[in-house]
């Protein structure tokens, strides 16, 4: 326990002679770097202990494996500092509520650490954490998933580096605009994935680089051919795992397959079946996975006997969708 409070802090700041009264007043308004015990720290959205308090809308609480990552990745040196609001005023006692930051305070306490620096608000109301909240999400700036990508490499982040150094090796370059070669611009995706089965996706973009890294083909590896391929080649390895007798997949027969298609035409094929005009960017969309995996499989079973025929409906769940 810490000897001196956030208003003890206050208090010396009032008495620095080398600050004025509306320095003091100012910092005070921009939030007041202290460190506080974590446990002290609630968020407002999932929280019931204060009843008195107007809570204001915070979702569903934590993404969990977003928190997760977080933590496995703790750098205290590089988190910046979570915003808290005093809450002394409304409960009596020394509390803070969680305005943002509440992922980076689950990774220090996951990490073992009791106390943090934070950034302390004083004299909110709700409504104004409220409006705290959606001014520092609002207003920050959206950093691409290509440069977090990239400043992870030279920052030496595992799931990075293990990503370059496969598309390095099928030769695939991340994003641009490129008039030679294979690309893709799907690399949340690709880290997901990376993350969940790195055996399955080096299998994905070797196929894929199998068949389409020729003078006949250049251009983007789409999203949903990449998760389409994952889904498939995951689907079968995880059912061998559970039936060892069932059917194993012919890698020729569906390189055979891939080959009478482009991207593209993949593509177009899951907008014919879908009855969608295009198909969405971002690679959560589940019927367009599905639609893809049966795209694949209706290809690969044409003229196949039924014995040896792959059945969506035989395979388990193995999708993007389900990271």
């Amino acid at each position: 326990m810490k000897d001196s409070n956030i208003n003890d802090v206050i208090a010396e700041m009032r008495l620095d002679p080398s600050l004025d009264m509306d320095s003091v007043e100012q910092k005070i308004k921009s939030g007041i770097e202290y460190e506080v015990d974590l446990d002290k720290c609630l968020n407002p959205a999932t929280q019931t202990k204060f009843p008195q308090i107007e809570l204001f809308g915070r979702g569903n609480g934590l993404k969990r494996r977003w928190a997760n990552r977080i933590a496995r990745e703790w750098d205290t040196r590089l988190v910046m500092r979570p915003c808290v609001a005093d809450w002394e005023p409304l409960v009596g006692y020394e509390q803070y509520g969680v305005i943002d930051g509440n992922h980076r305070i689950y990774g220090a306490q996951a990490n073992g650490l009791k106390s943090l620096a934070v950034l302390v608000y004083m004299d909110l109301t709700i409504p104004e954490q409220a409006g705290l909240f959606t001014a520092l999400n609002r207003d920050r700036t959206t950093v691409s998933q290509i440069d977090q990508f990239h400043s992870d490499i030279v920052y030496g982040d595992p799931n990075a580096l293990g990503v370059k150094e496969m598309l390095d090796k099928y030769g695939i370059t991340v994003g641009g605009n490129v008039t030679r070669g294979n690309h893709l611009s799907a690399i949340k995706m690709l880290r997901d994935m990376y993350d969940r089965s790195p055996d399955i996706i080096d299998a994905t973009l070797e196929l894929m680089t199998d068949v389409w890294n020729s003078p006949t083909y250049t251009g983007t590896f789409q999203s949903v051919s990449i998760a389409s391929i994952f889904s498939v080649l995951g689907s079968i390895r995880l059912k061998v795992r559970k039936d060892p007798t069932y059917k194993r997949i012919d890698m020729l027969r569906m390189k055979m397959v891939l080959a009478r298609m482009t991207p593209v035409t993949f593509s177009n094929l899951i907008h014919a079946k879908t009855g969608a005009s295009t198909v969405p960017d971002r690679y959560q969309g589940r019927m367009f996975n599905r639609y893809g995996v049966d795209v694949i499989l209706d290809a690969y079973n044409e003229r196949l006997s039924k014995r040896n025929r792959i059945l969506h409906d035989e395979l388990p769940g193995f999708s993007v969708r389900d990271l």
